[in-house]
């Protein structure tokens, strides 16, 4: 088996290691000195640096288009990021709409490889009867723009006053700062009934992932979100439109949800299960790296 040097990821983040080192390691032994590695995997930004094996280049956000309120990457790190997209053997996005804006934007072809969680953590027979909770995700102040121009926020003390509602990150706008470790996140999750999922309606969230849709619905957690024009999540509004909050109703869309998750939650569970698997996406990776392998 070939050895792969990782390099660029960021190891803070634990959902990494899960989410993609199980599946880039599926057909590769990792090592940790690039002089003896056989492919190099670098992700997002990464220094101009001379390879003499193959590289790999997975992106997985779009750093060229930034939705209102968030904070623009340095001008060094867009450089290392265009660089790599012209210079790296292949690039893989981890949504179509990515793949698909970078073909049009720097005339490259892109590889899509889907988002998927582990095996491990699918279980049809999680408890989700009488769960009471409302559980928001909001990353490190990355979503207070996505939290304000969805329309959460307006309604916000509204929704507090009447359901358990808990954050679990950190945002200005909502006062919280509730930071947890990846297993600990979990653990939450699976005490929740319905996760909310705040959109603005915008390119960078366009190719955003369904990662968070995910987590929630393998935790037992039916997901209401934002409606957005395109995207991941575009798709899975044609599929649930029960799920999908309109025009900023929030309170109209968790009501509807609310008395009918359990009823929900197995439809979603087993497109999640049937789609975004990493069983299923080994499938597609290990074709990728056949081109790369020769």
């Amino acid at each position: 088996m070939k050895k792969l040097f990782i390099t660029g990821l960021d190891s803070r983040a634990a959902w990494y290691s899960v989410i993609w080192h199980e599946v880039f390691l599926s057909c590769f032994t990792r090592c940790y000195s690039v002089y003896d590695a056989d492919v190099v995997l670098l992700q997002r930004a990464h220094s101009i640096t001379e390879y003499t094996q193959p590289v790999i280049y997975f992106i997985d956000d779009l750093l060229w288009c930034f939705a209102r309120g968030y904070k623009q990457f340095p001008a060094e790190i867009m450089t290392q990021a265009t660089y790599w997209l012209s210079h790296a053997d292949i690039i893989i996005a981890s949504t179509s709409y990515l793949a698909t804006w970078l073909h049009l934007k720097f005339r490259i072809e892109a590889r899509y490889l889907p988002v998927a969680l582990p095996d491990r953590y699918y279980c049809r027979d999680i408890v989700t009867k009488n769960r009471t909770r409302v559980v928001l995700t909001t990353g490190f102040n990355a979503h207070d723009h996505d939290i304000t121009d969805s329309g959460l926020l307006s309604c916000w003390e509204t929704l507090q006053n009447g359901l358990q509602v808990q954050v679990l990150g950190r945002s200005k706008v909502l006062g919280t700062n509730n930071i947890v470790t990846y297993s600990q996140y979990l653990n939450t999750l699976r005490q929740a009934r319905i996760g909310l999922i705040p959109l603005q309606d915008h390119p960078f969230n366009y190719a955003k992932t369904i990662l968070k849709f995910l987590e929630y619905v393998v935790s037992g957690v039916v997901p209401v979100f934002s409606r957005i024009r395109a995207g991941d999540y575009a798709k899975l509004a044609d599929m649930f439109p029960d799920l999908v909050v309109e025009d900023g109703d929030w309170l109209t869309a968790i009501n509807r949800v609310w008395p009918r998750t359990e009823k929900i939650w197995p439809e979603i569970f087993q497109y999640c299960y049937d789609n975004h698997r990493h069983s299923v996406t080994y499938k597609i990776w290990n074709k990728l790296m056949e081109e790369v392998n020769g």
